[in-house]
């Protein structure tokens, strides 16, 4: 984890630089927990250094909270609405364990102490989920186990200026845009311990009437949540690497379609 961290934030911050370079930048964005951070210092919330230092000391955080609770996190797929929030309520009185994330329609990751999380994703299995997959992760993120590593990063916010978004950032926690950057100081710590909203904040985004979406980072998996949340219509795409940044410009531009696959090939 505070390796991991940190890590992905540079790509995708390396990324949008690249972007913009191309002309490419936002009017809105969001982010699935760490990448709201990209997403903050996209808006100008925060710069590059202060953005880098404050993932290290998450990551630094969170990766101390699991050691002292360990826990752990199951993905469920196609489970009936409703059903992964209600098993993990049932449990809830026995210890640590409720839904993490939102991720899409038909996907959240159900997170806590190990021997809940396990027996919950049993029980949501036998009520008509259709696939179980326990994550790879070192920590129960986004739950009451987290709260050493809220704390802790609360107290390395205090007093840290944070410009206000120079455009609408949705926030993991209220599925909302931030209002401020009084108000992104005060639930940044409180991401660490709260659901991500992401299915919500796609929704809030569509409403709000953006129509384009790029995903940037190392990989492609909130495109392809993404496609599975927003209508039809919407155009969803990922930059993550040279060919993908080609296929986009392609897709943006296509009457410069083989300029920009010319110029993008060259440059890399």
């Amino acid at each position: 984890t505070r390796n991991t961290q940190p890590a992905i934030l540079t790509v995708s911050l390396a990324i949008q630089v690249v972007l913009e370079d191309w002309g490419i930048v936002p009017s809105a964005a969001l982010g699935h927990s760490l990448g709201e951070y990209a997403a903050l210092h996209a808006a100008g919330v925060l710069d590059f250094s202060s953005t880098l230092k404050f993932i290290a000391k998450r990551a630094l955080f969170m990766e101390e909270a699991a050691n002292e609770k360990p826990g752990g996190m199951t993905a469920i797929l196609g489970a009936p609405e409703g059903i992964p929030y209600e098993v993990c309520q049932s449990l809830a009185s026995r210890g640590v364990i409720g839904v993490a994330n939102y991720n899409s329609p038909t996907q959240v990751v159900i997170s806590g102490e190990k021997e809940l999380v396990n027996e919950a994703g049993a029980l949501i299995k036998e009520k008509g989920a259709r696939r179980i997959i326990p994550l790879a992760v070192s920590g129960a993120f986004h739950t009451s186990l987290m709260a050493g590593a809220e704390e802790k990063l609360r107290g390395e916010l205090v007093g840290i200026p944070f410009s206000d978004p120079k455009f609408p950032v949705i926030s993991n926690v209220t599925a909302a845009p931030y209002r401020n950057g009084t108000e992104v100081r005060e639930l940044l710590p409180r991401q660490i311990t709260s659901p991500v909203r992401f299915t919500e904040s796609l929704m809030k985004a569509l409403e709000l009437g953006f129509q384009t979406y790029i995903e940037v980072g190392p990989g492609a998996v909130l495109t392809g949540l993404a496609k599975k949340t927003l209508p039809p219509h919407a155009r969803i795409h990922s930059v993550r690497c040279v060919a993908s940044l080609r296929d986009l410009l392609v897709n943006l531009s296509p009457k410069g379609s083989a300029k920009a696959e010319q110029e993008v090939t060259h440059e890399a």
